[in-house]
Formats: C-alpha cells, structure tokens, sequence
C-alpha cells in the first residue's frame, strides 16, 4: 500500500477516534431552582454569605444512583427561574459552589447587599449542609437534603433554624424522573429557609 495512503488511513482513524471522545457525555444532574417573587423586606442590610460542607458521606450519588450517573461526578447544571418565567441554564456547578449561588440570589431577592466571604461585614449567613444525596431504591429514585441556616455577627450565631427534606419518586427509563424529584425537593428546601425569621429573631431589622 502507498506510504501516502497509509498515512491518509492512520490520520482519517486518529480523527474518528478524537469525534467518538467529543461525542461521549459525562450525565449531569439536571437542577431547576425556581426563585421566590421579589421581596426587599431586608434593604439596608448587608451580609457575607459562608458556606460549610459538613455532608457524611460527601458523594452527592449513591451507589444505584452511580450506575447512571457515574461514579465521583458531582457536577450539577443548574437552571434558574422566578414564578411563571421559563428557566434558563446558568452553567455547570459543584456542590458548594451550587449552594452559594441560589443562596446569594436568595438574600438578593430580600433585598440585602451580599459581600464577598472574606469581606469585613459584621453579619454573615452561613449555610452548613449535612445531607445532599440523590439515590434509588427499588422502582423509585430517593433524594434527601438537609442543612442549616444560622445567622451569625462576628463569629456568634443569633439565630438558627433547620431544614429537612426527604422524597421519592418512580423511576422510569432515563434520568428525567430525578431531574424532576430533585429540582422540586432542592426548590422547597432552599425557599424554606425563612431569613426574615433568622434577623427577627436577632432583633436585627
């Protein structure tokens, strides 16, 4: 065979090889995280937002869960939406980073000026996860989460309050069905925190 031709087949094989590697998708955990409306009941104040991972065991997937997911992936691509408005992607995230970023939307839409975590602001809301696990059992797809809220002024903590979720649904072919469980399950969770409550209950207004 031509020297010429040879080397057109090793290229033409060394680029299929290359397009079957683009091709291939890593699954992602598909969260919609709808908003509150609108609510600047907190204006005027300012706060750090700090975030703790205390989760045992840290993997976001359980065993069963893994065989669809894949084993130590904890990407999550995260879609944003406020009442009646379609949600749009905002990117692919880590959990702690996940966590941030729908908690500091969360303060902005109470109207609070949220500053870097190293900044010198006095009050800090800090968010310790403990669970955060997306598994199946049987026919169904079980997800849990719980974390704490507290509210903190130079190291104390003023108030607290602690959110717990736990759900199920059936599992069907695909990942649709623990889109769906988990964007309802991590919404509730996250909109249950009543930071009002948490600067009440500091006599902070």
């Amino acid at each position: 065979m031509d020297k010429r031709i040879r080397a057109r087949l090793y290229l033409a094989g060394i680029i299929f090889v290359y397009l079957i590697i683009g091709c291939t998708t890593i699954p992602v955990l598909n969260i919609e995280y709808r908003l509150p409306e609108q609510n600047n009941v907190l204006v005027n104040n300012e706060v750090s937002l700090v975030f703790e991972d205390k989760r045992s065991p840290k993997e976001l997937f359980g065993q069963t869960a893994q065989r669809e997911f894949g084993t130590g992936n904890e990407a999550v691509s995260l879609y944003l939406g406020r009442g009646k408005d379609p949600a749009f992607k905002m990117g692919i995230y880590e959990v702690p980073t996940l966590y941030k970023e729908v908690f500091r939307r969360r303060l902005i839409g109470l109207g609070l000026e949220v500053t870097p975590e190293n900044a010198s602001s006095p009050l800090g809301i800090l968010i310790v996860l403990k669970k955060f696990r997306l598994d199946s059992q049987g026919r169904d797809w079980k997800v849990q989460i719980e974390y704490e809220g507290r509210l903190i002024k130079d190291g104390s903590v003023l108030s607290q309050q602690t959110i717990t979720g736990e759900a199920s649904r059936l599992r069907l072919f695909g990942q649709t069905q623990a889109n769906i469980l988990m964007s309802d399950l991590f919404s509730d969770a996250i909109n249950k925190l009543d930071i009002g409550k948490l600067f009440e209950q500091a006599n902070i207004k």
